[in-house]
């Protein structure tokens, strides 16, 4: 059985935006390159044109084999994917197989050019996939894919279309388990909504017309004493030789989790809303019920709830591989994450049993968010050890350490911070079994049902119950060398995994960690032996390539910079030649230039990152153009100094970032926002504008920009960003919004296009999700309606003097159109200087290529006009 690691590489076009925008959140490296020798000034490159993103090509999946063996996600040109009625992140991908010795991959099978294909499950053996398929027509099917054949057998139930949050988690090499949605409700995906938007409807209204069936769409509403309905769905075993299927379990299971003895899985059903008081606002969003279903043995067909009455955080939800017990952590209705507690469930039994902390602080690394005080914190799963959990506890650090720790993902602390890990066991006292150790990592590189392993201090300890801490690499500073792979909460751990999902298994040689250690500009991957310390090498690459794939053996590396995308083998000590290049075209194109600027605000130590135009003879008479996100940290991040954005590189056609502005000429300024500072109790966002005007003032002090023209531009939580600073400042000379909300209030009553044209089980009523992001509502609209007539541009519209250009899609499942209707309606009354762009058949952002240059068009002549040129 050998583990599987998989990476996600491939966006849409849409969903790029969080990467963009998550990118200035991001931590830096602990140890910056030192900057690169100045070379001889030559011609200008042309910048890139939004033609040429039209040609880029992209990586999606990258999954490591045994053997040696890779499979992978190739997607064709964008210009030349077919994205109507077709999942457009995955339209035309063939999946490639890299054999071992070969020099360049092949395809695993013969694609349909019509139909899009994404690796959704790898067997634990790594023999069989699970690829979803979406076509011109019809809902989304899936099919078992032989690796040593190229076989396809569809499965008899088709996933549920959310992939990402449902999974698709393997009991054995021949069997799997996965959600499926009710045989009338399609998947949530804007490729379903195209079609839906006129065939369905078309199909529905004739009916109606012709008098066979009405219409109608009933939604219901009943006391809060009356238990709350399962959303429907059901879990589905399947054969993976045949593709057939039986149903499992009622009820919508996400976040799967198969136990250790497959006889059982974990998964989260979507509850209704909350019992108690609206007071409590932050349960509102997204209440889930933890399930676990038996699905072999004695106990196939039964389910149970382990806590009934408890709000469970998925990303905790864990097995404990050697008592066949769950772990997860929850918190009764009415409490605060942060008086939650960790539960022990043994499957079969009525309740799960609570954990005394006695009083440890179980809440520091929980995610919650507390409106004005900017307390937010992630969850990480606990680790099963010793017949107990393992819990990181009691950071002693500011809110912004703590942020940066979790940002950073696979990367050692950047400023010292104090984490314990303390292991809890029903019925005994917690016991520290990390000593006095600093700089932790709070998730561990891997675990053992006797010890964990965690990066602190750049070495790498052991920490277990009857031990000291101990140090395996005493002479070698070396970090985590892996992101967290899909299912939220589970390590990157290459030694064998104790929990379910698609990377269940061990590797080709058990005991193995990746690391890293970096010296300089390089960065030096390895294998880590768990057992007695050794490193074994894999290889020495630049600090601006990673490893996305490994098992045990070869791994696979990725560069995306000036010159395209190149993925390479690093085996025997070093990186071979190149077995696929893409986007060579970039070569010939000039980049951007980015740089970090700091100052202070109200005793506040800020960062924002600049990026300009290299060719620019004379900075300072350019234009500025500020990309607005709230809860960022500001720094640049993304790619190297001088070069493209990973994400360019690597083909998604980047239109809504600071590259492409830059690109037009502008010098553009992202300003840090965090969440201490724009976020209050009485109104959200408040004083948006400060955090601007002080970093578009030191950019003009430093020469990159002409303080005196300064323009605005947001996208998603951006866009109302944008919006609100408006009704506060008219400092600026033009903005633009896109793809978000402005009448906090009807948004939070708005269903939006799902509910109203797929009738979907998303939404049975809307989102909710204010708690969640930057706006951080205490309250519902009829309990403090004055903090959503404060908070809303829509009611503060009068205020806005600034010429604006606003951007919407009918299908945005995100923010529905009716959003920027409103304010467009309430700006043409006033005879207010505004343009509304609307597109139909788009989701949140664009992915069709006409739109996507029509966008772009737009953003430069409306800058153009407002600001001035910025072209050289």
């Amino acid at each position: 059985m050998a583990r599987v690691t998989v990476a996600r590489l491939g966006l849409a076009a849409g969903a790029a935006l969080a990467l963009t925008l998550a990118g200035a959140a991001q931590a830096q490296t602990p140890t910056a390159p030192p900057a690169p020798a100045p070379t001889p000034a030559g011609p200008p490159k042309p910048q890139l044109t939004v033609a040429q993103r039209m040609q880029l090509e992209s990586i999606g999946e990258v999954v490591s084999l045994p053997g040696g063996r890779f499979v992978f996600e190739q997607l064709p040109p964008y210009r030349e994917r077919i994205g109507y009625g077709i999942d457009d992140a995955r339209a035309g991908a063939r999946v490639m197989v890299l054999d071992p010795g070969a020099k360049a991959p092949r395809p695993l099978f013969r694609p349909d050019p019509k139909r899009g294909y994404e690796i959704i499950g790898v067997a634990p053996s790594g023999g069989r996939l699970v690829v979803r398929i979406t076509a011109m027509e019809g809902t989304p099917t899936a099919a078992v894919v032989d690796v040593a054949t190229g076989r396809l057998t569809p499965l008899q139930y088709a996933p549920y279309g959310d992939f990402e949050d449902a999974g698709v988690t393997w009991l054995s090499d021949d069997t799997l388990a996965y959600s499926v949605a009710p045989a009338d409700r399609d998947p949530v995906i804007v490729a379903r909504l195209r079609p839906a938007a006129a065939d369905t409807l078309r199909r529905e209204w004739s009916a109606a017309f012709e008098g066979k069936r009405t219409t109608a769409d009933v939604l219901r509403s009943r006391p809060a004493a009356e238990p709350a309905t399962p959303k429907p769905g059901q879990l589905v075993v399947a054969d993976a030789r045949t593709g057939r299927g039986s149903v499992a379990s009622e009820g919508l299971l996400l976040n799967l989790r198969a136990a250790p003895s497959r006889s059982f899985v974990a998964g989260m059903r979507r509850g209704g809303l909350p019992a108690n008081s609206t007071s409590e606002f932050r349960p509102v969003v997204g209440q889930r019920d933890l399930m676990v279903a038996g699905v072999s043995g004695p106990q196939a067909g039964k389910s149970w709830l382990p806590c009934a009455d408890c709000d469970v955080l998925p990303e905790t939800v864990i097995w404990d591989a050697a008592q066949d017990q769950l772990y997860f952590y929850a918190r009764k209705p009415g409490q605060g994450w942060e008086h939650g507690s960790y539960y022990r469930y043994t499957p079969g039994t009525a309740a799960a049993e609570p954990i005394d902390a006695q009083g440890q602080n179980l809440a520091g690394w929980i995610y919650f968010y507390t409106p004005g005080s900017g307390e937010e914190k992630k969850a990480y799963a606990p680790i099963p050890l010793a017949g107990g959990i393992a819990v990181p506890i009691e950071v002693e650090a500011p809110v912004h350490d703590v942020a940066a720790i979790v940002a950073a993902g696979p990367y050692a602390p950047p400023a010292p911070v104090k984490i314990r890990w303390v292991l809890l066991k029903p019925g005994a006292a917690p016991r520290t079994i990390s000593g006095d150790l600093k700089t932790m990592s709070p998730m561990p590189i891997a675990f053992t049902p006797k010890a964990l392993y965690v990066v602190a201090d750049g070495k790498v300890w052991r920490l277990s119950p009857d031990a000291d801490p101990v140090n395996l690499t005493p002479g070698a500073a070396m970090v985590i060398a892996a992101q967290p792979l899909r299912h939220g909460g589970t390590p990157p751990l290459l030694a064998p995994s104790q929990h379910g999902g698609d990377v269940a298994g061990s590797p080709d040689k058990a005991g193995l960690a990746l690391v890293q250690r970096m010296t300089g500009m390089t960065r030096e991957y390895g294998y880590l032996d768990l057992d007695g310390g050794a490193f074994t090498s894999l290889g020495v690459v630049p600090m601006e390539e990673r490893v996305v794939a490994a098992s045990g053996g070869p791994a696979v590396v990725i560069r995306g910079d000036g010159d395209g995308v190149a993925l390479s083998r690093l085996e025997g000590g070093a990186k071979q030649p190149p077995f696929l290049r893409l986007n060579t075209f970039l070569s010939g194109v000039g980049w951007p230039k980015s740089q970090q600027i700091r100052y202070k605000l109200d005793g506040h130590d800020l960062q924002a990152c600049v990026t300009t135009d290299p060719a620019a003879k004379d900075l300072s008479k350019r234009p500025i153009v500020v990309y607005l996100y709230p809860l960022v940290r500001g720094g640049c991040s993304m790619g190297a100094p001088g070069g493209p954005s990973f994400t360019t590189a690597l083909g998604v056609p980047e239109v809504y970032s600071p590259e492409f502005l830059a690109g037009l000429g502008y010098t553009v300024v992202f300003p840090a926002a965090p969440a201490e500072l724009v976020s209050t109790h009485d109104e959200a966002l408040a004083g948006f504008s400060k955090l601007i005007d002080v970093a578009v003032d030191e950019a003009g002090k430093e020469g990159l920009g002409d303080a005196s023209r300064v323009g605005l531009f947001g996208i998603s939580q951006g866009g109302f960003s944008v919006l609100k600073t408006l009704t506060e400042s008219g400092r600026y000379k033009a903005a633009v919004a896109g793809w978000s909300a402005s009448d906090y209030a009807s948004d939070f009553a708005s269903f939006g296009p799902v509910r109203g044209i797929l009738k979907t089980i998303w939404s049975d009523g809307r989102r909710m999700w204010y708690p969640n992001n930057a706006l951080a509502a205490h309250s519902v609209p009829w309990e403090d309606p004055d903090w959503y007539v404060r908070s809303s541009s829509y009611f503060n519209s009068a205020k806005i003097t600034t010429p604006l250009l606003m951007v919407q899609s009918d299908l945005d499942a995100n923010f529905p159109m009716n959003q920027f209707d409103e304010l467009f309606t309430a700006l043409y009354i006033q005879h207010k200087d505004v343009d509304y762009v609307r597109y139909w058949g788009e989701g949140h952002g664009l992915t069709s290529p006409a739109n996507i240059e029509d966008f772009a068009a737009r953003v430069k002549a409306f800058f153009a006009e407002k600001l001035g040129p910025g072209d050289r």
